[in-house]
């Protein structure tokens, strides 16, 4: 039972169960709670007349919950921030922007300054894994045009539907194909700047 629903709603909800109802969900429902509903559940823990000690354990539990549910919200938006920092980062490289103009970009979106080193310094490893993306799209483009292509000296049928479906694979191979030229091409791009800026340092 997840509370994602209007706050109020919730709020309404826990202050119209019983004391059971309550104890029964901050013992054995509190991870499916977010940190706002964990919040609503606690007040109206404090409120009730229930025994001290079985209140005060329950309070722990809930808060240790929220504790919880808030670092892994944090985590989350870092991962995001992240992956965001890192697609700044190689639009920035592909354009041979230098690695303190990328930093302070990072920094401007929230990322912290050591993150920001870390995703320059991770640049190279990007590169090799766009590179493989790169391939992979190629082998899709290639495989998806073989197909089509057989399709069409096998099956003589002039039917709409063989044609279509030849037109599909066709279409798709050209466009996974030049997707993966680019990605391939841009992979390339980075890493050469990379291996210049490296060779300028020395």
């Amino acid at each position: 039972m997840g509370y994602t629903i209007d706050p109020t709603i919730i709020r309404d909800r826990f202050a119209r169960s019983t004391n059971e109802q309550l104890i029964d969900i901050a013992e054995n429902e509190i991870r499916s709670l977010t940190p706002e509903a964990l919040e609503f559940l606690l007040d109206e823990l404090r409120k009730r007349n229930i025994e001290t000690s079985q209140i005060a354990e329950l309070e722990k539990k809930v808060t240790r919950q929220h504790n919880k549910n808030v670092s892994r919200a944090h985590s989350a938006l870092a991962q995001d921030l992240s992956k965001e920092g890192m697609k700044l980062a190689v639009k920035m490289k592909l354009e041979n922007a230098s690695n303190s103009d990328i930093q302070e970009a990072l920094q401007n979106t929230g990322i912290s300054s050591e993150e920001s080193l870390r995703i320059i310094g991770s640049l190279g490893e990007k590169a090799a894994a766009m590179n493989k993306t790169g391939n992979k799209n190629l082998r899709y483009g290639v495989i998806m045009l073989l197909l089509g292509c057989l399709r069409f000296f096998i099956i003589q049928s002039k039917d709409d539907l063989n044609e279509t479906i030849i037109l599909l694979l066709v279409l798709s191979g050209i466009l996974f194909s030049i997707i993966g030229l680019k990605i391939k091409s841009d992979a390339k791009k980075i890493s050469e700047i990379l291996e210049q800026e490296s060779l300028e340092a020395q």
